[in-house]
């Protein structure tokens, strides 16, 4: 009979250890997903609050563009302009004095091989001119591109 106490002993000590050994898995797992939970909650209230800050900077940045817009379009008008230009000692020019200058339509031009071709001729009937004589040159610019 002493056999079977102790056999009995044992067990329930061993449920006692197991049960204490459950209970505090229990209680860690409880604790770490309250610090998980607790984690969560100040990351969501930081991040509300760094928003929050970000929509009030944004707001600021755009009033400062709007004055910002104003202020260009007050400093570059005509009336502001002629203003500065007659305190600086600035006048209209004479009607002699105004010229037009032709743009060219294609800013390609000077790229082009009709624009190479246009100086080579201009430059053999200045050579034809200036030098009306001289064959060899004739022959090497003519053989340029």
């Amino acid at each position: 009979m002493r056999r079977r106490k102790s056999t009995r002993g044992r067990l329930t000590a061993k449920r006692k250890r197991r049960s204490k050994l459950r209970l505090l898995f229990i209680v860690l797992t409880l604790i770490f997903l309250s610090c998980v939970y607790i984690w969560q909650r100040v990351t969501v209230i930081t991040l509300s609050a760094q928003a929050k800050e970000l929509r009030l900077e944004t707001k600021r940045m755009q009033e400062v563009r709007k004055y910002l817009e104003v202020e260009v379009a007050n400093l570059s008008s005509i009336p502001r302009i002629e203003t500065k230009g007659v305190q600086m000692g600035l006048a209209y020019p004479d009607l002699d004095q105004i010229g037009l200058i032709r743009e060219l339509s294609d800013s390609t031009y000077l790229e082009t091989q009709g624009f190479a071709k246009n100086v080579w001729a201009r430059l053999r009937a200045l050579r034809k001119t200036l030098l009306p004589g001289d064959e060899a040159l004739a022959k090497e610019i003519e053989n340029e591109p």
